[in-house]
């Protein structure tokens, strides 16, 4: 289990779940976190999610397959996930993936949020 400075944090915005990333995406910790709190959200009721990447400056191939997988969860489950506040270095590693024309990325949450 990820220590606390290092977990995802959920938090509601209107009708939008906001879930705040912990820093690098390196490893199986916060990818593991992130599905269990998704998974929790959506039995919950939750479909709308915004993602805030802002303290991911770095994600290996780990934390990128658990950002795919965080959208396919979500999408298969009838809801909505989107991303912003990634750090350029993040942009151009989901660029070379082409996954910046699967995600909705998004500047700033207010984009985000206002997009559903």
């Amino acid at each position: 289990m990820p220590s606390p400075d290092h977990s995802v944090v959920a938090r509601r915005e209107g009708g939008v779940t906001v879930i705040d990333l912990p820093g690098p995406l390196v490893g199986e910790l916060v990818v593991h976190d992130l599905r269990d709190r998704l998974l929790d959200l959506l039995a919950l009721g939750a479909k709308n999610f915004a993602i805030n990447l802002a303290e991911v400056p770095y994600a290996d191939s780990y934390g990128i397959g658990g950002l795919a997988a965080a959208y396919n969860l979500v999408r298969h489950r009838g809801g909505r996930i989107k991303f912003f506040a990634a750090p350029a270095r993040l942009v151009r590693m989901l660029a070379s993936l082409r996954l910046d024309t699967v995600f909705e990325l998004f500047e700033d949450e207010s984009s985000a949020l206002s997009s559903f």
